[in-house]
């Protein structure tokens, strides 16, 4: 017979990875495969988040519901994305789990893809059909996360800011009125900001603090950048 303790430790396997665990709770003890704990997780939400992928293929192939939200609103592929699990990703993806969720924060899928700089991830959820153009709570798109990000490999970068302006505008302005471009110069990241100028973002847009893209650049870029919009100008 179920108890409360069995359920607190199938969670604690699919947490720590204990495949032989988590399935001798289910298919011995008759646990529940989409019980919840106290924040509304299931084991599936734990084996996500650790990327356990052989627990999730498991608890899918067990009817685990494939796309259960928590408390907050977190998905089992969020929470994978968020964690950079891409096996566990390619799992839940191919299990046809909804690429386009937000959260109780606004942010979605896309937006923690940006964030953490895995660029295979991100380019798996865009071909399933991710949409760039929704917001957090702060009004960031994907593009804006994208353009701060300082953790990833420049070419990655570029790359990932490429795919985002093919379906986004890069004039797009947060609640503080900052464009993707605001956020490029601030962060240093300089090639994305040339390659933002390249595709239409206005140098002389402000934000809420009265200063442009060419204010908050550096110094030592301000130059090049005021050039490269030039140029755009000439060109068109």
């Amino acid at each position: 017979m179920a108890t409360e303790k069995s359920y607190k430790d199938i969670w604690e396997a699919a947490r720590e990875g204990g495949l032989l665990e988590v399935q001798s709770f289910i298919d011995v003890k008759g646990i529940e495969v989409d019980g919840i704990d106290p924040d509304r997780r299931t084991a599936l939400h734990w084996a996500a988040a650790g990327g356990h992928n052989e627990i999730v293929k498991y608890l899918l192939s067990r009817g685990a519901a494939r796309d259960p939200v928590d408390e907050d609103g977190w998905s089992p592929l969020m929470s994978a994305v968020s964690a950079s699990k891409e096996d566990v990703v390619d799992t839940l993806l191919e299990a046809e789990v909804d690429v386009n969720r937000s959260n109780d924060t606004k942010n979605c899928i896309i937006h923690y893809a940006a964030s953490k700089g895995n660029l295979d991830i991100f380019k798996k959820i865009m071909k399933k059909g991710a949409k760039a153009s929704p917001t957090d709570k702060y009004g960031n798109t994907a593009l804006h996360r994208a353009c701060g990000n300082v953790i990833m490999k420049e070419s990655d970068r570029l790359e990932m800011v490429k795919l985002l302006l093919s379906k986004t505008s890069p004039n797009k302005k947060n609640n503080r009125s900052e464009t993707p471009l605001h956020i490029a110069v601030v962060e240093d990241n300089r090639a994305v900001a040339l390659l933002l100028v390249n595709e239409g973002a206005d140098v002389l847009i402000e934000g809420e603090d009265e200063k442009n893209s060419l204010e908050l650049a550096r110094f030592d870029f301000r130059d090049e950048l005021l050039e490269c919009a030039r140029r755009k100008d000439r060109a068109q």
